[in-house]
């Protein structure tokens, strides 16, 4: 409960706006990235074949992926390296984890 003379004044109706429309860019470009990480790796998992251009659109997300994501590949290694001594089973680190990343 809060007392009625202590309230915060309540933000101004830009400010809400552009937080709202930031807020809602950024979740469908969370969206699109997920169902064309989806898209992907049914691809190259069943070899199902695109159109032309949604060929193009799945090649330039996979480079965009793969070049952001790309720094992360030693580290993820090593922590791969660290359980599979550790548990004792063969773990490796396969090329679509970027995407399946993108999932998660």
């Amino acid at each position: 409960m809060t007392d009625q003379g202590t309230q915060q004044p309540a933000k101004p109706f830009e400010e809400q706006s552009f937080i709202k429309a930031v807020s809602a860019v950024a979740r469908w470009l969370g969206i699109a990235a997920s169902i064309l990480s989806l898209v992907l790796l049914v691809h190259e998992a069943f070899a199902v074949s695109v159109v032309a251009p949604f060929q193009r659109i799945l090649d330039a997300y996979a480079y965009v992926v793969d070049r952001a994501l790309a720094p992360f590949d030693a580290p993820m290694r090593e922590v791969l390296a660290y359980f599979r001594g550790v548990l004792d089973i063969n773990l490796e680190l396969r090329p679509h984890w970027r995407h399946v990343f993108v999932l998660m």
